[in-house]
């Protein structure tokens, strides 16, 4: 549990990858294969935020090596299945990969399970595939995406009145977002602010680089291109600051082709 959620608590990337280290370390030990494959596309995840030649090794060795193993894995075990999906929707999302985006939202939504252990993410599922839904909807203009993504806000509030301090922050991304869909962009431009405003007090600096970064496409869409340059060199900072050096590279690239950054 404790290193299922590292990657989600703003904890910089490089001091995750020492921890996955450690307790890999013990699964293979151990011989805990199917704790091997259930983190193994949290692995990943940090693998492509931080760049694939800065992984370290025991991620070849550990998990390109499992193959079958692993696929027989997910099919014995529902949860890792689950997670193996989610991380494919997030990884798409994060690098905007929009070919593939759709796929893996319908994928990891339509994948039901009921058990406690989902539990456990269950409020990164919320904000993901709340996120994802309404860009898509945005993306494609189909009705079950915003549905979609306002009853996944309506949880992440649910989960905000239990800890301010961990999910305020996401609810009013969701909640941006969702105004952004509305096009009600005075309150959009609020919600947003309250996003960014709210991580950096409860020292999330990866969701801050994210506000930060959907706050840029925001702007940059109504046409305020001065606010939306501040929100993406913001996030470009945060997603450096997390340790996120891939992301960060992304990120720049596109702000330097759409501003034309010299």
């Amino acid at each position: 549990l404790y290193i299922s959620n590292l990657l989600w608590s703003g904890l910089n990337l490089n001091q995750v990858q020492k921890e996955f280290d450690k307790a890999h370390s013990f699964m293979e030990q151990h011989s805990t294969w199917s704790l091997l494959v259930i983190t193994g596309p949290l692995l990943q995840s940090i693998g492509k935020l931080v760049s694939v030649e800065e992984l370290p090794l025991f991620q070849e060795r550990k998990y390109q090596s499992l193959g079958p193993m692993a696929e027989f894995h997910r099919e014995k075990n529902p949860f890792a299945t689950k997670i193996f999906y989610l991380h494919n929707m997030y990884q798409t999302f994060i690098f905007r990969n929009f070919d593939r985006l759709e796929d893996t939202a319908d994928e990891f939504i339509d994948f039901k399970i009921q058990t406690w252990t989902a539990l456990n993410t269950h409020n990164v599922q919320c904000f993901i595939c709340g996120l994802v839904s309404f860009l898509l909807y945005r993306r494609t203009n189909k009705n079950v995406w915003f549905e979609r993504g306002s009853e996944f806000k309506l949880m992440m509030k649910r989960w905000s009145e239990c800890s301010e301090w961990n999910f305020l922050h996401k609810f009013h991304l969701l909640e941006a977002e969702e105004h952004f869909c509305n096009k009600r962009l005075e309150e959009a431009k609020l919600s947003y602010d309250a996003a960014v405003s709210f991580s950096k007090k409860h020292k999330f600096v990866n969701d801050e680089a994210l506000a930060c970064e959907l706050a840029g496409y925001f702007f940059l869409e109504i046409g305020e291109r001065s606010r939306s340059l501040e929100y993406f060199i913001d996030a470009h900072e945060k997603y450096h600051e997390w340790g996120a050096t891939a992301k960060a590279t992304s990120v720049y690239k596109y702000v330097e082709s759409i501003f034309r950054l010299r």
